[in-house]
Protein backbone atom coordinates (compact mmCIF):
# COMPACT_ATOMS: atom_id res chain seq x y z
CA UNK A 1 0.00 0.00 0.00
CA UNK A 2 2.91 2.44 0.88
CA UNK A 3 4.45 1.61 -2.39
CA UNK A 4 1.21 2.12 -4.83
CA UNK A 5 0.59 5.82 -2.48
CA UNK A 6 4.59 6.75 -3.28
CA UNK A 7 3.51 5.83 -7.05
CA UNK A 8 1.31 8.41 -7.07
CA UNK A 9 3.40 11.12 -5.52
CA UNK A 10 1.92 10.85 -1.58
CA UNK A 11 4.55 10.10 0.96
CA UNK A 12 3.70 6.89 2.82
CA UNK A 13 5.52 5.61 5.83
CA UNK A 14 5.18 2.54 7.20
CA UNK A 15 5.31 2.51 10.74
CA UNK A 16 4.58 0.44 14.00
CA UNK A 17 2.87 2.78 16.17
CA UNK A 18 1.32 5.85 15.70
CA UNK A 19 2.57 8.13 18.59
CA UNK A 20 1.89 12.01 16.79
CA UNK A 21 -0.40 13.18 14.71
CA UNK A 22 -0.55 12.03 10.82
CA UNK A 23 -2.34 13.42 8.07
CA UNK A 24 -3.77 9.88 7.13
CA UNK A 25 -3.82 7.39 9.42
CA UNK A 26 -4.72 3.46 7.65
CA UNK A 27 -4.51 0.75 10.33
CA UNK A 28 -3.60 -2.37 8.50
CA UNK A 29 -2.68 -4.81 11.73
CA UNK A 30 -5.97 -6.37 11.65
CA UNK A 31 -5.23 -7.93 8.06
CA UNK A 32 -3.13 -10.38 9.61
CA UNK A 33 -4.13 -13.86 9.62
CA UNK A 34 -3.41 -13.87 13.66
CA UNK A 35 -5.17 -10.66 14.45
CA UNK A 36 -5.95 -10.64 18.04
CA UNK A 37 -8.15 -8.11 20.41
CA UNK A 38 -5.00 -6.40 20.74
CA UNK A 39 -5.38 -5.17 17.87
CA UNK A 40 -8.37 -3.29 18.64
CA UNK A 41 -6.11 -1.30 21.68
CA UNK A 42 -3.55 -0.53 19.19
CA UNK A 43 -6.18 1.08 16.87
CA UNK A 44 -7.67 3.16 19.99
CA UNK A 45 -4.01 4.31 20.72
CA UNK A 46 -3.68 5.56 17.60
CA UNK A 47 -6.60 7.17 17.09
CA UNK A 48 -5.19 8.40 20.76
CA UNK A 49 -2.41 9.97 19.18
CA UNK A 50 -4.54 11.90 16.44
CA UNK A 51 -5.74 14.25 19.18
CA UNK A 52 -9.30 15.35 20.10
CA UNK A 53 -10.49 16.93 16.78
CA UNK A 54 -7.98 16.43 13.72
CA UNK A 55 -8.31 17.36 10.39
CA UNK A 56 -7.15 13.64 9.40
CA UNK A 57 -8.20 10.53 7.05
CA UNK A 58 -8.29 8.02 9.79
CA UNK A 59 -9.30 4.59 8.17
CA UNK A 60 -8.57 0.95 9.56
CA UNK A 61 -8.86 -2.28 7.63
CA UNK A 62 -9.87 -5.78 8.78
CA UNK A 63 -10.25 -9.03 6.97
CA UNK A 64 -13.44 -10.60 8.95
CA UNK A 65 -15.05 -11.97 5.69
CA UNK A 66 -15.68 -8.49 3.78
CA UNK A 67 -19.33 -8.17 6.17
CA UNK A 68 -18.04 -6.93 9.47
CA UNK A 69 -18.17 -10.69 10.90
CA UNK A 70 -21.91 -10.51 10.34
CA UNK A 71 -21.90 -14.01 9.25
CA UNK A 72 -19.66 -15.56 12.33
CA UNK A 73 -16.34 -14.91 11.20
CA UNK A 74 -13.76 -16.26 13.59
CA UNK A 75 -11.82 -13.20 13.20
CA UNK A 76 -14.84 -11.32 15.00
CA UNK A 77 -12.12 -10.22 17.72
CA UNK A 78 -11.10 -6.98 15.46
CA UNK A 79 -14.73 -6.35 15.04
CA UNK A 80 -14.68 -3.43 17.11
CA UNK A 81 -12.62 -1.41 14.98
CA UNK A 82 -15.79 -0.42 12.81
CA UNK A 83 -16.80 0.84 16.53
CA UNK A 84 -14.00 2.61 16.82
CA UNK A 85 -14.42 4.54 13.78
CA UNK A 86 -18.20 5.06 14.02
CA UNK A 87 -17.12 7.01 17.53
CA UNK A 88 -14.04 8.79 16.05
CA UNK A 89 -16.14 9.88 13.24
CA UNK A 90 -18.99 11.35 15.86
CA UNK A 91 -16.10 13.15 17.50
CA UNK A 92 -13.77 14.35 15.26
CA UNK A 93 -15.89 17.16 12.95
CA UNK A 94 -12.96 18.09 10.70
CA UNK A 95 -11.50 14.02 9.75
CA UNK A 96 -13.01 11.52 7.15
CA UNK A 97 -12.95 7.78 8.87
CA UNK A 98 -13.91 4.98 7.51
CA UNK A 99 -14.04 1.09 8.21
CA UNK A 100 -12.85 -1.23 5.46
CA UNK A 101 -13.48 -5.41 6.00
CA UNK A 102 -11.97 -6.97 2.99
CA UNK A 103 -12.12 -10.85 2.77
CA UNK A 104 -8.98 -11.10 1.47
CA UNK A 105 -9.38 -15.15 0.19
CA UNK A 106 -7.58 -15.76 -2.51
CA UNK A 107 -6.45 -12.34 -2.62
CA UNK A 108 -2.53 -11.05 -3.70
CA UNK A 109 -1.26 -8.22 -1.13
CA UNK A 110 -1.01 -6.10 -4.23
CA UNK A 111 -4.99 -7.17 -5.17
CA UNK A 112 -5.40 -6.12 -1.17
CA UNK A 113 -3.56 -2.81 -1.26
CA UNK A 114 -5.26 -1.99 -5.09
CA UNK A 115 -8.58 -2.50 -3.37
CA UNK A 116 -7.76 0.20 -0.24
CA UNK A 117 -6.25 2.35 -2.08
CA UNK A 118 -9.03 2.78 -4.04
CA UNK A 119 -11.46 2.89 -1.24
CA UNK A 120 -9.22 5.74 0.21
CA UNK A 121 -8.38 7.52 -2.92
CA UNK A 122 -12.20 7.72 -4.96
CA UNK A 123 -14.63 5.85 -2.27
CA UNK A 124 -17.54 7.52 -0.82
CA UNK A 125 -18.20 9.29 2.70
CA UNK A 126 -19.90 5.99 4.41
CA UNK A 127 -18.66 5.36 7.58
CA UNK A 128 -18.23 1.16 6.54
CA UNK A 129 -17.32 0.04 3.33
CA UNK A 130 -17.24 -4.10 2.79
CA UNK A 131 -15.73 -6.28 0.17
CA UNK A 132 -17.21 -9.57 0.22
CA UNK A 133 -14.88 -12.19 -1.31
CA UNK A 134 -12.13 -9.87 -2.39
CA UNK A 135 -14.96 -8.29 -4.73
CA UNK A 136 -18.23 -5.83 -5.72
CA UNK A 137 -18.12 -3.15 -3.10
CA UNK A 138 -20.77 -3.13 -0.54
CA UNK A 139 -21.30 -0.54 2.37
CA UNK A 140 -23.70 -1.02 5.87
CA UNK A 141 -25.94 1.42 6.93
CA UNK A 142 -26.92 2.28 10.48
CA UNK A 143 -30.09 2.73 11.38
CA UNK A 144 -31.44 4.97 14.53
CA UNK A 145 -34.89 3.28 15.84
CA UNK A 146 -36.62 4.74 18.23
CA UNK A 147 -36.85 3.08 21.93
CA UNK A 148 -40.48 1.28 22.72
CA UNK A 149 -42.25 1.95 25.88
CA UNK A 150 -43.32 -1.69 25.94
CA UNK A 151 -42.37 -3.13 29.65
CA UNK A 152 -40.17 -5.53 29.95
CA UNK A 153 -41.13 -8.84 32.40
CA UNK A 154 -37.97 -9.14 33.93
CA UNK A 155 -39.25 -11.09 36.81
CA UNK A 156 -38.62 -10.42 40.66
CA UNK A 157 -35.31 -11.55 40.92
CA UNK A 158 -34.11 -9.65 37.74
CA UNK A 159 -30.52 -8.50 37.86
CA UNK A 160 -29.05 -6.57 34.89
CA UNK A 161 -25.46 -5.12 34.09
CA UNK A 162 -24.82 -2.24 32.34
CA UNK A 163 -21.51 -1.43 30.70
CA UNK A 164 -20.62 1.68 28.67
CA UNK A 165 -19.56 5.36 28.88
CA UNK A 166 -23.37 6.33 30.61
CA UNK A 167 -23.85 8.79 28.32
CA UNK A 168 -25.54 8.57 24.91
CA UNK A 169 -26.84 4.82 23.70
CA UNK A 170 -26.56 3.58 27.00
CA UNK A 171 -28.12 6.24 29.53
CA UNK A 172 -30.94 6.30 26.74
CA UNK A 173 -31.03 2.89 27.46
CA UNK A 174 -31.01 2.72 31.16
CA UNK A 175 -33.43 5.62 31.23
CA UNK A 176 -36.11 3.99 28.83
CA UNK A 177 -35.36 0.36 30.78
Amino acid sequence: LAGSLSALGISAEVVDTVSAPADVVILLDALQADATEAVAFSAFSAAKAQGSDPATVFVTVQNTGGDFGLSGSPRATTGGLAGLVKTAAQEWTKSSCRAIDIDTGGMSADEVAQCILSEVMQGGTELEVAYPNGGERHTLVSVKEALTDAPLDLGDNAFIVVSGGARGVTASTVIAL
